[in-house]
């Protein structure tokens, strides 16, 4: 999860882009793709950029870089989006993986330098570690998800770096953490955990397992109901069967009762869907899955907006309206799980793109695109 963000300031308006119906070829010219603004202050060359984040209602971002890259001297940086205003929330250490709840309030992070998962709270400016409880076996935490209101944290431990054993949700408010222990399905061969989601509540977690070994399936995902203690699996076959492809997990909405998730299978629905990856949501309610559009990057809660892409092009998704934007290319234009803003008027990015930046750098900076 880990992976590679503030440059010069050039701000430029991105004109005659193409409205298009999802899943289908261009059909329209549509209006101005917004504007797009760089985040944060300018670097030098060789500042090396991580991934960045930016809270549910559109205020405030949270990227990390380094300054040069090589020296692993990176600092995590927390912008109020509304006064341009920015602040160092830590430094001196490899820092990755922001994630923040929906009002900014909450951040959450790892310290890769000491493999700590940790939450910063800038209306109080403390900082709290998510470490084990005291007699467990594990001494590595790397933090994964945070609730949309900041009180449940799940983060991810184990006795060696990068290696999950176990998860863990942490009730901020009570202090209770409890181990949600990932299970692959029945007949498969052990692998690895991977990426989180958790609801607001606290009380549903989602997460990938990664297989090892040979085969077209080298991936499922799960939800843990912490409630009752039961795991189900979410990329079944409209019957009910396990799927013929790798599934990776997108998000789980606030309220816990859908999952969004990439599938390369071809049997999760009855009908044909385009080839290559597709983007499905899972009814927990209900036990049904329908598919969404292309592959996604994010998504709304709600399932309203969506940031996709498919054919080398990076989408902004109506999931509603059945229509798309385009916004960019997918090798230069890199969205993460928390890239939507503002109900989809801001969307974050990082890029080297020099149509973008304005330089020649492979190094990329971290840009807002705002539709207003």
């Amino acid at each position: 999860m880990s992976s590679t963000a503030a440059r010069a300031a050039v701000a430029l308006a991105l004109s005659a882009v193409l409205t298009v119906t999802v899943g289908s070829a261009a059909n329209a010219a549509g209006p101005a793709a917004g504007t797009v603004s760089p985040v944060g202050s300018p670097l030098a060359d060789g500042d090396q950029t991580g991934w960045a984040a930016i809270s549910a209602d559109g205020r405030y971002a949270a990227y990390y870089t380094g300054s040069p890259w090589w020296l692993d001297s990176y600092q995590l940086f927390l912008v109020d989006l509304a006064t341009g205003t920015q602040k160092i929330v830590t430094g001196g250490g490899d820092t990755d993986m922001p994630w923040l709840s929906a009002d900014g309030r909450y951040l959450g992070y790892t310290n890769e330098t000491s493999t700590v998962a940790r939450i910063y709270d800038q209306t109080t400016k403390t900082t709290v570690d998510l470490v084990p409880p005291a007699g467990t076996k594990y001494n590595k935490s790397l933090f994964e998800a945070l609730g949309s209101d900041g009180r449940f944290a799940a983060y991810s431990v184990s006795d060696i770096p990068y290696g999950a054993s176990q998860y863990r949700v942490r009730d901020r408010v009570t202090g209770a953490d409890e181990a949600v222990v990932p299970k692959p399905a029945a007949g498969r061969t052990q692998g690895k955990a991977g990426v989180l989601g958790i609801s607001t509540d606290g009380s549903k977690v989602a997460y990938e397992f990664q297989y090892e070994g040979t085969g077209p399936d080298k991936g499922d995902l799960y939800v843990n109901d912490r409630a009752t203690g039961t795991t189900r699996q979410v990329d079944v076959t409209y019957n009910g069967a396990q799927a013929n492809g790798t599934s990776t997990l997108v998000r789980i909405s606030d309220d816990g009762t859908s999952v969004y998730f990439n599938s390369a299978a071809t049997n999760i629905v009855a009908n044909p869907v385009p080839a290559g990856i597709q983007s499905y949501r899972r009814d927990l309610t209900t036990n049904r899955t329908v598919h969404v559009g292309p592959e996604l990057d994010a998504v709304t809660s709600d399932g309203r907006t969506g940031v996709g892409k498919e054919n080398g092009l990076v989408y902004k998704l109506d999931l509603a309206a059945g229509t798309r934007t385009e916004i960019g290319n997918s090798k230069q234009h890199w969205y993460t799980g928390q890239s939507i803003g503002a109900g989809g008027k801001a969307l974050l990015f990082t890029t080297n793109d020099k149509a973008v930046t304005g330089i020649d750098s492979w190094y990329p900076a971290v840009y807002v695109r705002r539709f207003e």
